[in-house]
């Protein structure tokens, strides 16, 4: 948890996974930002950096994605519109690197000013976590990445 000093905002970083926006109705002041990535990259960095270490056979993690994404759409699919528009901010993960205006339009949409902001590479620095697109090409077998592909690299 982190809060500006002499701030009002508060940022619950990967608090609430993206099926748990249901909280959306009884939230009425929060903006849930959904974050998605390519499942190819996503699956290649749950074999590297997890507790399976390799081990981790991708239907299991087709399952995973696929019940996690129905929970998800939904949620979405239910909840009012207005709400949607009002407190969800669905993105990518790659356009989140690379795009600098969608950083800003992040902050903007957390009533934050980026002039006030000083940024801290030890936490976030585009450079380093563009390393992280892409990861799938070298340590996917062909066969793990048409499983993945074939229910869809994104959310629907």
């Amino acid at each position: 948890m982190f809060s500006v000093r002499g701030g009002t905002h508060v940022l619950l970083n990967n608090i609430f996974l993206a099926p748990r926006t249901a909280l959306m109705g009884t939230m009425d002041d929060a903006l849930f930002m959904v974050v998605q990535r390519d499942a190819r990259d996503q699956y290649m960095a749950r074999r590297m950096e997890g507790a399976h270490s390799g081990d981790y056979p991708v239907e299991s993690f087709v399952r995973l994605i696929k019940r996690n994404r129905a929970g998800f759409v939904a949620i979405r699919n239910a909840a009012p519109p207005d709400r949607l528009e009002e407190q969800m901010m669905l993105m990518r993960f790659e356009d989140f690197v690379r795009d600098p205006a969608l950083r800003e339009r992040v902050l903007q949409r957390a009533g934050l000013d980026a002039e006030g902001l000083v940024p801290d590479p030890s936490r976030f620095d585009p450079a380093v976590s563009a390393r992280n697109i892409g990861i799938h090409r070298a340590g996917l077998a062909p066969e793990e990445i048409a499983q993945i592909e074939a229910i869809g690299i994104y959310l629907p």
